[in-house]
């Protein structure tokens, strides 16, 4: 049996913590998640992990670190926790299928492909672009917090 757990239970995991947190159901206070392991996304393990998060930053991880008073605490288990992912070549809002669809449609196909994004562990993307400039609309939605979705940075030449 291996060490880590399946790709489908880090999956659940991380897209439920995500969910929540960018949804604002944990947002209004400090926010502690506690698993068995983290990785630091340098290669380095720490045991007994404790992560605090405020709004929707992460402020400090420690290994057995206490918690503070007042804090909601996410008890992961056995679950590996690592940091999110970035995926720096994205069309957020293309589907393929955009025969002459309305502006509208591009714009939630894009909010579903945001969601999926989070929910598959990337906190940021990079979008390359989009008709009409949807992505940057995306965008200012996900920062409003109409819509759940990952960070985002946007063409240059394109925001």
């Amino acid at each position: 049996m291996s060490r880590y757990p399946s790709r489908s239970w880090t999956s659940a995991v991380a897209a439920s913590v995500a969910l929540s947190l960018s949804s604002g159901q944990l947002l209004a206070q400090d926010t502690v998640l506690r698993s068995r392991l983290a990785v630091d996304g340098l290669g380095n393990e720490i045991a007994d992990p404790v992560i605090l998060v405020r709004g929707n930053r992460i402020v400090s991880v420690s290994s057995g670190g206490a918690v503070p008073e007042g804090a909601v605490v996410v008890d992961l288990g056995d679950h590996t926790l690592l940091p999110g992912l970035i995926d720096a070549h994205v069309h957020i809002t293309n589907h393929f299928d955009a025969r002459g669809e309305r502006r509208s449609m591009t714009g939630l196909h894009g909010a579903r492909t945001a969601r999926a994004l989070l929910m598959s562990g990337f906190t940021t993307v990079r979008s390359l672009g989009s008709p009409d400039f949807a992505d940057v609309d995306l965008r200012n939605a996900i920062n409003e917090g109409l819509v759940p979705g990952p960070r985002g940075c946007w063409s240059p030449a394109r925001a």
